[in-house]
């Protein structure tokens, strides 16, 4: 008699041990398909911000000669520093850091740093010494 019982018993645990199992991968199915079809467009586009980024690129302009062919105006193209702010790992010191190469105002390079934005310019048209110092920083 104790051993029917105890089949009684192993049956109760693995009924209730495949009934969660059961629960557990209901739950999971639905959450991807909640995931898929009704989050998947925002999710898509969402991941698709993420991952593209426009960095615009001025052309180089053409030469601008006279009739003799002597250069009137040219092109001339200077160094840009542009920041991605969700991949700046500490704003504040980053900010202090470029403020004394830049000689710039630190706060503005922080409230730089730290907008919601995909990219963004912190300094524009600088010479080629802080641009190397920048590059090593």
């Amino acid at each position: 008699m104790g051993s029917r019982v105890a089949r009684i018993t192993v049956r109760r645990r693995i009924l209730f041990l495949f009934l969660m199992l059961s629960f557990l991968l209901w739950g999971l199915g639905g959450r991807l398909a909640w995931l898929q079809l009704y989050k998947g467009a925002e999710l898509r586009q969402r991941a698709q911000v993420q991952w593209t980024r426009d960095v615009p690129v001025e052309p180089k302009r053409g030469r601008i000669i006279d009739r003799n062919g002597k250069e009137l105006a040219l092109s001339a193209s200077a160094p840009t520093v542009v920041a991605i702010p969700i991949e700046v790992r500490d704003p504040r010191s980053t900010a202090q850091a470029l403020a004394k190469i830049l000689e710039l105002d630190p706060g503005y390079i922080e409230r730089r740093l730290t907008t919601k934005a995909a990219l963004v310019y912190v300094a524009r048209k600088i010479d080629e010494g802080k641009a190397a110092q920048v590059r090593e920083l």
